[in-house]
Order: C-alpha cells, then sequence, then structure tokens
C-alpha cells in the first residue's frame, strides 16, 4: 500500500517536533544539514513504504543510514 501525498505531508507535519527536538543533541554547525538529511531519509521511507527501516538519530549521525 502507498500512501498518499496528503498522508506523507499529515505523517512529516506529526514528526516535525521529534526532529527539532533531536537537533540540539548535536552542535549548532551541524543541524541544518541534519535536519534535511533527517527529512529526506524519512521521506524516501515513507514513499518506498519501508517505514521499519528509518533510520534512528544516531544512525544519521554515524552516517550509518540501513537500506
Amino acid at each position: 500500500m502507498n500512501l498518499s501525498q496528503q498522508e506523507i505531508e499529515e505523517i512529516m507535519k506529526a514528526i516535525e517536533p521529534k526532529i527539532k527536538k533531536s537537533l540540539y543533541q548535536t552542535g549548532k554547525e551541524n543541524r541544518e544539514d541534519l535536519e534535511q538529511e533527517l527529512r529526506e531519509a524519512v521521506l524516501r521511507k515513507l514513499r518506498d513504504n519501508k517505514l521499519e527501516e528509518v533510520p534512528g538519530f544516531f544512525e544519521m549521525m554515524e552516517g550509518g543510514e540501513r537500506r
């Protein structure tokens, strides 16, 4: 089952506070880049419908995105 664009937007909106909160665990100089990478990773997984494979915060920090 593929998610509609509206469903994807709702999910992204719902996880926005968690993404913002998680960014405080990294240095200011890395936050903007990490935020973009997190959003892209989540969007890719939502579009591929592979939600169980969305990387965790520390996996993203280490560059160990699962595929």
